[in-house]
């Protein structure tokens, strides 16, 4: 008989977070879930910003990015030949 699944949280990270904010998130808020997820291990995060058309990208031991709607967002070594126009995330 197979194991049923548990309640809660895996014990793992995922390699990609995705966070999308809404009007009413507090960017604090947001980054300090940023840090938790860098903490436990996630190797990218995107925090979609709709207001500003922007993602920033956050890698642990690197610099944040800030992608502009004009510009492409790309999943570097973690999703190889992943691009996408910021914009077109927004249409």
């Amino acid at each position: 008989m197979p194991t049923p699944p548990q309640e809660g949280y895996p014990d793992i990270a995922p390699d990609l977070v995705v966070e999308v904010l809404s009007p009413h998130d507090l960017f604090s808020k947001v980054l300090r879930k940023v840090h938790q997820y860098l903490k436990a291990g996630v190797l990218m995060i995107w925090v979609v910003v709709p207001e500003d058309r922007s993602v920033t990208v956050y890698r642990p031991g690197q610099e944040t990015v800030i992608i502009e709607e004009t510009e492409v967002l790309k999943g570097a070594d973690l999703l190889p030949g992943f691009e996408c126009l910021v914009s077109e995330l927004f249409s």
